[in-house]
């Protein structure tokens, strides 16, 4: 209907793509730390996007998973109290992690005014240094803990998927 009208109206390119299932991607950040800076232009609003990428080894297991949602939620509250409402240098910072076999990747992104990328870069990982070193306190991490369990409790009780399978459903 309207999406097929939509998606066969977009123009696309007659090269062929190569998928391939190598075990290590060409388009994986290398190991360490990887910093990717795009400008973006609009409006007569200069705006540049981050991009601080981090991939390492690590053992693969439900507990590291798990450590490592804590971790992600944890660093974005960090980074969203310094870089939002300490610094005042962006709106909304996004941080991701994921577990693949033996490898995590870590993502952190925000978006910041080109003159003050060093400055937002260094905060960065001045907080992801503060949380290595110092760990968190028994307060963050219950507050952490609070958090996780509250975002599960409405997944069990709106989960979207089964929403809209079901409402596609009657």
């Amino acid at each position: 209907p309207i999406a097929v009208k939509y998606l066969g109206s977009l123009p696309s390119d007659s090269s062929k793509k190569i998928i391939s299932n190598s075990p290590k991607p060409a388009f994986l950040p290398k190991k360490g730390k990887d910093k990717q800076l795009y400008n973006v232009i609009g409006q007569n609003l200069r705006r540049a996007q981050v991009r601080l990428h981090f991939i390492d080894s690590i053992a693969n297991s439900n507990e590291v998973s798990v450590m490592l949602d804590f971790l992600r939620t944890a660093l974005e509250q960090a980074l969203l109290n310094r870089l939002r409402f300490k610094d005042g240098g962006t709106y909304s910072v996004s941080v991701s992690m994921s577990l693949v076999k033996s490898r995590y990747q870590g993502s952190v992104m925000f978006d910041s005014a080109p003159e003050n990328l060093s400055t937002m870069i260094n905060a960065t990982i001045e907080e992801i240094k503060n949380i290595q070193e110092h760990g968190l306190s028994d307060e963050k991490l219950k507050e952490i803990v609070a958090m996780v369990k509250n975002e599960r409790s409405v997944l069990l009780t709106y989960n979207q998927f089964w929403v809209s399978y079901l409402s596609e459903q009657y």
